[in-house]
């Protein structure tokens, strides 16, 4: 059943673009799926938007979007209230759009290997997350209001340009397990202040 869901929602999509009216297609997905749990997964073909209409779809607990070429996630991803699982991986996108953090479900979040410059500092608004991954980006700098997501458990942050994290990262020394800095500009002195910082985290 998930398979034919996921090939009938990728057909919408491709059938979709920023040119084109879509209120049809968003209208089949709303009458098809509004009363569903559903798991959206695409990969390997071309969608360098995701369409407004996707976001119509207000159970969507998990997208997976996989070497698509995405190079923009609209600002209407906030209003997927249920949504649980973001996995954005190997593709060209720069920015995420500040309504991410209007995500209040959302318990894992996957950017890894993406052209992604920054994180916004509404991510701090996402008190459920467990898991966050930046790994392989171009991020440079970490938001303070990381501090501020109380859930917080592992941070992937591999392979990037940083050598060091705000100092409300402390904030989540009770709750963060691991963190990932392998491929990073910290030096030795750098992940002993992180240490000192989260005692009981991890630090690989």
């Amino acid at each position: 059943m998930k398979t034919i869901l996921v090939l009938f929602l990728a057909a919408i999509l491709l059938s979709c673009d920023s040119s084109s009216d879509s209120s049809d297609e968003c209208s089949v997905l709303d009458k098809t799926f509004n009363n569903s749990d559903t798991s959206l997964t695409i990969a390997k073909v071309k969608l360098e938007k995701l369409p407004d209409c996707v976001h119509n779809l207000k159970n969507l607990k998990e997208i997976g979007l996989f070497g698509v070429g995405l190079k923009v996630l609209p600002e209407s991803i906030g209003k997927l209230k249920k949504l649980e699982f973001l996995y954005i991986i190997e593709n060209p996108i720069e920015h995420l759009p500040e309504s991410i953090g209007d995500l209040s479900s959302l318990i894992s979040l996957h950017v890894e290997y993406s052209e992604i410059k920054s994180l916004p500092e509404s991510i701090g608004k996402l008190k459920n997350l467990e898991e966050i991954s930046f790994s392989s980006t171009n991020i440079t700098e970490i938001p303070e209001s990381i501090g501020d997501m109380e859930s917080l458990e592992v941070i992937w942050a591999e392979s990037i340009q940083i050598s060091s994290f705000p100092e409300s990262i402390k904030k989540l020394k009770d709750h963060l397990k691991t963190i990932y800095i392998s491929g990073t500009n910290f030096t030795k002195e750098g992940r002993q202040q992180l240490r000192e910082w989260l005692p009981n985290t991890e630090v690989m």
